[in-house]
């Protein structure tokens, strides 16, 4: 009888223990990208490790998503049906005292990355923003227009179709307008001569 108590009274707190993993909060070990997997310990629970976790994605199929958890990341985690480290999810990750979130404007949606480069959308300004690291190089969209401060390396054809404003120096192989190239005004005005002692018309007109 006695022996039979002491079995129950095992099976109760094995299954007690059981239900309070059911949900409760990890901590990363490891991290599988290939997979997007996750290995984790449980502060709570004598810091258990458990199996590979599969990670909840925000979209798997024609549209995916790629943002892989980081080793000692804070994580809720689900383990169906009652609590078994074998089978589980996360189910996303936790700010807390340490790590806290880069702004504090609730009208401001983004992403910031682990070497300083963000990106981010002001609902309330209607403004789009993206710098690098350190913030020398931007792109920055507003209803007013787009700022771009960064080296910039074309390849490919550009329209403007409105003016352009240059305040620095303008290098390039060939210059064409309409009419000519700035390589033929070039040779014409150094052949051209003014008859009539320079009060005639040029003798080679400009293109």
């Amino acid at each position: 009888m006695i022996e039979q108590l002491m079995k129950a009274k095992e099976a109760g707190a094995d299954l007690l223990s059981r239900l309070m993993r059911i949900i409760c909060v990890g901590e990363v070990t490891e991290v599988e990208g290939a997979g997007q997997r996750v290995k984790v310990v449980l502060p709570s629970h004598d810091r258990m490790e458990s199996d590979w976790l599969r990670v909840l994605a925000r979209r798997s199929l024609g549209v995916r998503t790629s943002c892989n958890l980081k080793v000692g990341e804070q994580v809720l985690c689900l383990f169906p049906p009652l609590g078994d480290m074998r089978t589980g999810y996360v189910l996303g990750a936790l700010y807390n005292a340490t790590d806290t979130p880069f702004q504090d404007n609730p009208e401001v949606f983004g992403v910031e990355f682990d070497d300083g480069a963000r990106c981010t959308y002001d609902q309330e300004s209607h403004t789009f923003r993206f710098s690098m690291p350190g913030g020398s190089q931007l792109f920055e969209m507003t209803p007013e227009g787009a700022r771009l401060v960064s080296k910039l390396d074309i390849d490919g054809e550009v329209t403007i179709s409105k003016s352009l404003t240059v305040t620095e120096t303008v290098q390039a192989k060939a210059v064409n307008d309409e009419t000519g190239s700035m390589a033929t005004i070039r040779s014409q005005y150094n052949q051209h001569g003014h008859p009539d002692n320079g009060a005639g018309k040029p003798n080679v007109p400009m293109s």
